[in-house]
């Protein structure tokens, strides 16, 4: 398809050339736009390079599988997906009810999605749709996934009444806890920052919409950021723990902002853009558990030894150079190097366009 790309150029206008180009690095930032024209956007992260990637017609919940290099929206009652680049779109699923959020593991291979009544996922292409745990909620708001500890989080609201929830569960859908913290009002958008034990939402009060923050089991609210001003709501957030950044989106506004994670460094990052909504980070995995997988997303020793033992049995791990990227299909010396710098924080490899390539 022909895409329509978008520069961010002084006063916010967007000027549209007729090429596409990508972050050298692979990492972008991607939002949903439900204003004219509809579609799902990307932007590199220092807001420039914006552009259209595919066109949608009531496009709102998205996630981005970083592992597989896929792009999952909703549009209406379908979920889609197509690759970072703009290409191979393909309808994965029809629900006959409004979803309230996606999420993706691309680890086990599954997405998530939240309706009125449960709590459902799929395989990523589609097959195999379940419910993993029944809910019965007013206005389904926003799902998240922590891989590390095995739990779905989502939130949802009621406008009426200035309420809301957050439950959480096991990924099988067992162990159910409501974790609603204290002082919340009308819950819109959550992202998970597991290796803090915090979770962001966006939120509002009487006088203006804010970003909150909480321990992963709801105690310790506080809020980070008061936008001062109390015209919509922010529908989107995410988060970028390693460079230490929260965006989310504020639709009425028509605008994308970013802080850090405490909440100082309040900026304006995208302007221009017609009532943005859903918003997530194309981010290169976190190089633990894609060599070797040990499921815990975070590079420790568990990952050397394991790499270890493939040097001495390299037949037991085939994803060898999967993680280190030196393209020679054995575990060798340079294998174990490169899980060493990846360690000390001078990895070898970044994902691009879906896959592992030298640094």
């Amino acid at each position: 398809m022909l895409h329509k790309t978008l520069k961010c150029v002084p006063l916010a206008i967007w000027v549209i050339v007729p090429w596409t180009v990508r972050s050298a690095n692979g990492q972008a930032v991607y939002w949903t736009q439900t204003g004219p024209p509809r579609g799902i956007y990307r932007a590199d992260f220092d807001g420039s390079d914006a552009q259209e990637v595919f066109t949608a017609a009531s496009p709102a919940a998205l996630a981005i599988d970083a592992r597989g290099g896929k792009v999952y929206w909703r549009d209406g009652f379908n979920v889609r997906r197509g690759n970072v680049d703009g290409t191979q779109v393909e309808t994965l699923l029809s629900v006959g009810a409004f979803l309230g959020g996606l999420a993706v593991d691309g680890i086990a291979g599954k997405f998530y999605w939240l309706e009125y009544t449960r709590v459902g996922r799929a395989n990523l292409d589609g097959s195999s749709p379940e419910t993993v745990i029944s809910v019965s909620i007013s206005n389904p708001a926003d799902i998240a996934l922590d891989l590390v500890n095995g739990k779905v989080y989502w939130v949802w609201n009621e406008q009426d009444t200035f309420g809301g929830k957050f439950e959480r569960c096991n990924l099988d859908g067992t162990e159910y806890q409501d974790i609603t913290p204290a002082n919340r009002y009308l819950p819109w958008a959550i992202a998970l920052d597991v290796a803090a034990s915090k979770m962001y939402w966006t939120d509002q009060n009487a006088s203006s919409r804010v970003i909150r923050r909480a321990d992963l089991d709801g105690s310790n609210a506080e809020t980070v950021v008061v936008t001062g001003t109390n015209l919509g709501q922010l529908l989107g957030i995410a988060l970028d723990p390693k460079n230490g950044y929260v965006f989310w989106t504020h639709g009425a506004l028509d605008k994308i902002h970013r802080s850090n994670l405490d909440g100082s460094g309040v900026m304006t990052w995208m302007t221009g853009t017609d009532s943005p909504w859903a918003i997530d980070l194309l981010l290169p995995p976190i190089y633990a558990d894609v060599f070797p997988p040990d499921g815990n997303d975070v590079l420790d020793v568990d990952d050397i030894l394991r790499v270890l033992d493939g040097f001495t049995d390299p037949g037991q791990f085939p994803e060898a150079d999967v993680f280190p990227c030196n393209g020679n299909g054995v575990i060798d010396v340079d294998d174990i190097l490169a899980a060493l710098d990846a360690f000390s924080g001078n990895p070898a490899c970044v994902w691009s366009n879906g896959m592992w390539v030298p640094n």
